[in-house]
């Protein structure tokens, strides 16, 4: 028989067993014991009874969450809540009574972009016990204790126990009415050995300051006792004031990254920067030193700051100079000031070889703990391009002042000028500005500039055969020591040696022999005496050698040959100096002449000018000739009949305003010239000439753009520095003509390679960012050489973004993530944590936080838990302006008499908040001009007249964008500029047609 309601039991055959009705739960019953007095009869009712006690055993089990949780709750909030405000309440309890101390809540941030991005972290909340639990004394007596007198002192008279709800919570028993016998010992109670040395450590105050200040000073009641009876004490105040320890490292700020870029002859002591330095120790003074001793620079200290300046004149020109310093940079606490000034301690000179050209600076701080911080400065020098230096003879006062002879020689030598270029330049060019005097009363002058362009000269030693000069090594003698015995009777003016010498030189003459000469004695009697001299010898050259002509082969030529071609060019030479050679033909001849008359004209020559003048001569008295043109021919475009002769006076001029252009039509033109005299007396006679005409070709083509396909260019942001965004081509007309590329503006984020044109990215480019435009317009030139044509190019550049995703705080995304610690009675609602959470993005926004949260109990060996989740949903809310895409700051120019409707530019702009639709309208109205209310399309309202004085020729428009409601709106400018174009005909005068 069993009398538990909760256990049953079964029989099979002659075994029982006993199982449970019900489900028994330590941590519910009522009893965690049960007897059971088990009695088993047979047939004959006999009986025998078993005492069975069941105990039962807790088991540890896991934690139950709020239902709501594990299935997932969902919470709108707004985004504009306040950090700490309550978002939602997590309920969750431990079956077995345990206390929850941890909680595991795994955040995902989502964003608005398309597709979602998110990022993941984790955050741990510890549940810190706090002492609200009232302690419990057990067993405490009912009844009255009852002791014997004469009970001995220390005789134990009951024996209290007491437990408090709270983890880790120390008891202390007092009396509740104070007992004379007793007393309370109040703070730490600390027991040292009287030999305690001077010095050592007894207990560890903490204090801090919650307003972050320094706690100075400490006072201490000091009371000490004795051990007499009854113990005597005298009382007394220490007062401990903390000193600073100087263990702060001084930090330089701001420390450049870049390298600094002086330009070279900047004066002695210029500011090159000015750094400032500071020290976490309280009254802690620095001073600034190089690391490594920089003569080129020198510090200057004042206040908090370093001035770095130059010693002396930065060269960047001369060869031995260094354009890059590294200049480190010291800060040292010597409790003389915070503050560096570093400068050059002389004239940096790029040209000097002396002096380097870059430095390195490694400015170091250190305190007087010893801790160091460095700054590296580069200082690299700029080269400037130097004046020339000029003779000081010339250059002081009015200049040297030189006489010469009225008869001296044209080319004769007045005065040498001696200039020299601190940059090594070669010096090509010099402008001598002349005034002639006359003698007069008074003097009379006049005044003209002469350039001189520096030529190479004849720069070639003479070389004379076989014998080399111990003096010159290009000079060679006839003989290694030539000899001459002659007898003291040789004939005056008889040939004694003959030297022979030849020039490299083309066409040079050996025109000049100097002789140097030494007349010896016989030294009797001795010393041998000797005189010296120079003979010099001029040649004189005679006409005694005949013309050598070349070349003398035949010359083939084809039928089809036009006028003025050079058949063949006769080259004549005469070894006798100045001899002029000219040529003729042997025998008249029609088809050919010899040195044609030739001249230069350039493709910009002027209309009805004349160009030649062919002159004749007829023997025959009183015969008057008439000039005309037989033909004319044109390469390597043919047909240009351009040029007409004067019949009276043989002028030819241009008689065409066809363009004479060498790039694209003619180069030499060929005109065959007739003269016809009168024939009085009869037959009429007449000769033939040829004029050639050579065009020159100018620089006057500017160099023309090879367009991108809608000027336009696209690029995503984030791409990597240095990429090739496009390749700008154009090309020049002109020959030999190159063209080289800029930007017409400074342009931080783009590059462009002066030769090749290639437009490459030097700065992020960051879409989101409000700083970076969305669309640059990069002005370009292309010039040709010396700059003297060039042409424009607008390339516009749009940057597309790229969704990213979103950047959570790096605190719970690496690593365990966030771990908190919180009381267990912490108020509903209030903040425990905030997640920081952006899109870089700068359309898309934080839509959704979801957390995936995990309590666990505490004190087991194997804690249980439970899971759920909570998403949290973004409310968006109308609070972005609209932001205008970036409008250029140059005038937009559209042409006069644009219909109605034509499309000037289209505006837009963009909100942040999802769903907002953007509006557009002018903030005045604007003659001329409408704006379309939904698109941003700004078109001409009717066509405007350039020439109406009513017309204004610059418009600023001022344009609003608003979003629903007109909530938020913002503003941008676009200036119009309306460009004259020839629409209207001449009118003429009424008198013209009379």
């Amino acid at each position: 028989m069993i009398s538990c309601s909760l256990i049953q039991h079964i029989i099979f055959g002659n075994d029982a067993w006993i199982v449970t009705n019900s489900t028994l739960d330590y941590d519910t019953a009522g009893f965690t014991d049960y007897q059971l007095n088990i009695v088993v009869t047979d047939m004959a009712s006999h009986t025998t009874t078993c005492n069975l006690t069941v105990s039962l055993k807790p088991v540890n089990e896991a934690p139950v969450c709020d239902p709501l949780l594990v299935a997932g709750p969902s919470v709108t909030v707004l985004e504009t809540i306040a950090s700490g405000t309550f978002v939602y309440k997590l309920t969750a309890s431990d079956p077995d009574g345990n206390t929850l101390q941890l909680f595991y809540a795994v955040v995902s941030i989502n964003d608005t972009g398309s597709p979602s991005l998110a990022c993941t972290g984790t955050v741990t909340i510890t549940i810190t016990d706090v002492n609200d639990e009232v302690p419990i004394i057990s067993p405490c007596p009912s009844s009255t204790l009852t002791p014997y007198e004469e009970v001995a002192a220390g005789t134990t008279l009951i024996t209290l126990s007491a437990s408090d709800g709270d983890s880790n919570d120390s008891l202390t028993f007092s009396f509740a009415v104070n007992e004379p016998s007793f007393q309370m010992t109040q703070g730490p109670s600390v027991t040292i050995p009287e030999t305690v040395s001077i010095g050592a450590s007894i207990y560890k105050l903490t204090a801090s300051d919650p307003d972050g200040n320094t706690l100075e000073l400490f006072y201490a009641v000091v009371s000490i006792n004795d051990t007499g009876s009854p113990s005597l004490s005298c009382t007394g105040t220490v007062t401990i004031t903390i000193t600073d320890v100087s263990d702060e490292v001084p930090i330089i700020s701001p420390c450049p990254s870049s390298t600094l870029t002086p330009s070279e002859e900047m004066a002695i002591g210029t500011t090159l920067i000015t750094l400032s330095a500071s020290d976490g120790d309280s009254n802690d003074s620095l001073t600034f030193s190089f690391a490594v001793n920089e003569p080129s620079f020198q510090i200057s200290q004042v206040g908090n700051t370093a001035i770095i300046s130059n010693t002396l004149t930065l060269d960047y020109d001369n060869v031995s100079a260094v354009t890059f310093y590294t200049l480190n940079v010291v800060v040292t606490d010597l409790g003389v000031g915070d503050t560096a000034i570093i400068t050059s301690a002389f004239t940096l000179d790029y040209d000097n070889g002396s002096v380097a050209t870059f430095y390195t600076l490694n400015v170091v701080a250190t305190d007087l703990g010893g801790n160091q911080a460095i700054c590296n400065l580069n200082v690299s020098l700029i080269p400037i391009n130097e004046d020339p230096i000029c003779d000081a003879v010339f250059t002081t006062g009015t200049g040297p002042s030189v006489t010469i002879p009225e008869t001296i020689a044209i080319g004769a030598s007045v005065y040498k000028l001696t200039a020299s270029d601190p940059d090594e330049d070669p010096l090509q060019l010099f402008y001598a500005v002349v005034s002639i005097n006359d003698t007069g009363s008074p003097s009379l002058s006049c005044t003209g500039t002469v350039t001189i362009t520096i030529t190479d000269v004849n720069d070639e030693v003479p070389i004379i055969r076989s014998i080399k000069s111990e003096q010159n090594a290009n000079l060679v003698c006839s003989s290694i020591a030539a000899s001459v015995d002659i007898n003291e009777t040789h004939d005056v003016l008889t040939a004694i040696y003959q030297v022979s010498a030849t020039d490299p030189d083309f066409e040079d003459s050996l025109t000049v022999f100097k002789l140097e000469i030494t007349v010896k004695d016989k030294g009797i009697p001795a010393p041998q005496k000797s005189c010296e001299g120079t003979l010099t010898i001029n040649i004189i050259d005679e006409n005694d050698e005949l013309p050598v002509v070349s070349p003398e082969n035949p010359v083939n030529v084809t039928d089809d040959i036009l006028n003025g071609t050079v058949v063949l060019q006769m080259n004549a030479s005469d070894k006798d100096a100045g001899d002029i050679v000219s040529f003729k033909f042997a025998s008249p001849s029609d088809e050919f002449s010899i040195d044609p008359a030739t001249v230069d004209i350039d493709e910009n020559y002027s209309n009805l000018k004349s160009i030649y003048q062919v002159n004749a001569t007829d023997p025959d008295m009183d015969d008057s000739m008439t000039f005309s043109i037989e033909s004319q021919e044109s390469s390597p475009v043919t047909g240009g009949y351009l040029f007409s002769i004067d019949p009276d006076t043989g002028i030819v001029f241009r008689n065409s305003t066809t363009v004479l252009d060498y790039d694209n039509t003619y180069h030499l033109f060929t005109l065959k010239i007739v003269v016809n005299d009168e024939g009085s007396p009869a037959p009429q006679m007449s000769c033939k000439g040829i004029l050639t005409i050579i065009v020159n070709n100018l620089n006057d083509e500017a160099p023309i753009f090879t367009p991108v396909p809608s000027d336009t260019i696209r690029t995503k942001e984030e791409v990597i520095i240095g990429t090739l965004l496009v390749k700008m081509e154009a090309s020049d007309l002109d020959e030999s003509d190159n063209v080289f590329f800029e930007f017409i503006d400074p342009q931080p984020l783009f590059s462009i390679d002066v030769d090749s044109g290639d437009i490459a990215l030097q700065m992020r480019l960051d879409y989101d960012s409000p700083d970076v435009a969305k669309v640059h317009l990069l002005p370009i030139r292309a010039y040709d050489n010396n700059r003297t044509h060039s042409s424009t190019y607008t390339l516009t550049v749009s940057v597309d973004d790229v969704d990213e995703a979103p950047v959570c705080d790096p605190a719970f995304t690496v690593g365990a993530g966030v771990s908190l610690v919180v009381p267990e009675n912490f108020p509903t609602s209030t903040s425990i944590y905030q997640i920081l959470a952006a899109d870089p993005d700068a359309n898309d926004s934080i839509q959704r936080f979801q957390m995936k949260v995990e309590v666990t109990e505490v004190g087991k060996s194997s804690p249980k838990s439970c899971t759920g989740s909570i998403t949290i949903n973004l409310e968006n809310l109308n609070d972005e302006s609209p932001l205008f895409s970036a409008i250029s700051p140059n005038p937009l120019t559209i042409n006069e008499s644009l219909p109605r409707g034509t499309l000037v530019i289209k505006v837009n702009a963009t909100d942040k908040d999802a769903d907002d639709v953007i509006y557009y309208e002018f903030v005045k109205t604007y003659t001329g001009f409408l704006i379309e209310e939904d698109t941003g399309e700004i078109k001409v309202a009717y066509p405007m007249d350039y020439d109406d004085s009513d017309t204004l020729t610059t418009s600023i428009l001022e344009i609003r964008a608003y979003d629903l409601d007109r909530v938020h709106s913002s503003t941008a400018t676009l200036t119009v500029h309306i460009a004259d174009i020839n629409d209207n005909p001449p009118q003429c005068s009424r008198y013209l047609y009379m």
